[in-house]
């Protein structure tokens, strides 16, 4: 199999690569050469997707991966420069394209999606490093290239959040961290919220797996396939770590007073509604429906390897969390103020 991955050296592109090879097949990248050091001995193509196009079409390829696409104008020129050089263009969007996301439960790739008219896009002056807070809306848009260009050989990978060693993002990265120290944790709203994430292994071997098998379709991609909530996750990293540290559940209406970001500061942490008022509106799960990739062998780890082989990493490059993550100080202060707050409850 000859394969082109468009990217490749940073995170999920780089386990498709790692992945790829290790089937056997015969791996170029295209990329702007930033980190030739992680694959030193697979071919890369130097060049921009916005100006080095001309490189690829004299070349054919039995498969591209695209893990790299966030502007339609940027994917549309990259899916027109190829479609004629491939059997088979797999591209990765998101779960951000619905717009029912994070609000709702069980939503299906059918379901209403973010989208910009090209009278809206145009005057936001967005590139492909450059997506601001319409990241969704334009990987719907890239999808539509996709789809328009090469319909019958393409593959959409709509994931949710992505964790697993080499992630920048730092937000499950904080919880691999934080549950290894031994001191109380700040657990945010209900215990038995579901969360969803996929290890970014199974997701690359799911990819190549696919496009192995020229697979086409849209295929939500997230995990576990049971149910999995904040306690669980909370409960396996204290558990691998042997952590014995008190778990304190927090209130959302209090963490939303206190000015805590969502997501960011507490990673995996969605509020039941988007209000400051949660506590007035019904417990209400939010996700993706993965039936169908799940129907086409998507499978996963279990998620304590996971946050072992997390922490393990960070450790291994000392890497420092500043993307996201609660700071140890304010977690203190947050939890002091809670833990105060209800034992002035219990004394009136």
């Amino acid at each position: 199999m000859k394969l082109l991955v468009i990217g490749g050296t940073r995170f999920l592109g780089r386990w498709v690569v790692e992945e790829a090879l290790a089937r056997g097949w015969e791996v170029t990248l295209f990329n702007r050469g930033n980190h030739a050091e992680v694959f030193p001995n697979v071919r890369t193509i130097i060049g921009d997707r916005e100006e080095d196009l001309i490189k690829l079409e004299v070349e054919n390829w039995d498969a591209v991966i695209d893990t790299c696409g966030f502007h339609p104008y940027t994917v549309r020129k990259s899916v027109k420069a190829l479609k004629a050089n491939t059997s088979f263009y797999a591209f990765v969007s998101t779960i951000s394209v619905y717009a029912k996301f994070p609000y709702e439960d069980d939503i299906k790739e059918e379901d209403e999606f973010l989208s910009l008219s090209e009278e809206e896009l145009v005057p936001l002056n967005l590139n492909n490093q450059n997506v601001g807070e319409y990241y969704g809306h334009l990987k719907y848009l890239c999808e539509l290239e996709v789809l328009r260009e090469i319909p019958d050989k393409s593959l959409i990978v709509r994931p949710g959040l992505i964790v697993g060693p080499y992630d920048q993002t730092d937000r499950f990265t904080y919880w691999a961290t934080r549950l290894q120290e031994e001191r109380e944790i700040l657990a945010p709203g209900r215990k038995n919220k579901k969360i969803q994430f996929i290890d970014v292994r199974d997701l690359a071997a799911w990819i190549v797996k696919m496009t192995e098998g020229r697979i086409t379709g849209i295929y939500n991609a997230t995990g576990p396939k049971d149910l999995y909530t904040m306690e669980d996750l909370i409960r396996d990293g204290k558990e691998i770590f042997q952590n014995k540290a008190e778990t304190t559940w927090v209130s959302e209406s209090f963490l939303l007073k206190e000015n805590v970001q969502p997501w960011i500061e507490l990673p995996l942490w969605i509020p039941e509604t988007n209000s400051n008022e949660p506590e007035k509106k019904k417990e209400q799960d939010n996700g993706v429906n993965i039936d169908r990739a799940l129907n086409h062998g998507l499978s996963f780890r279990d998620p304590k390897e996971t946050l072992k082989d997390t922490y393990e990493w960070v450790t291994q490059k000392s890497r420092k969390l500043e993307r996201a993550g609660l700071k140890q100080e304010k977690e203190q202060a947050l939890l002091e103020k809670w833990n105060s707050t209800l034992n002035t409850s219990v004394q009136a």
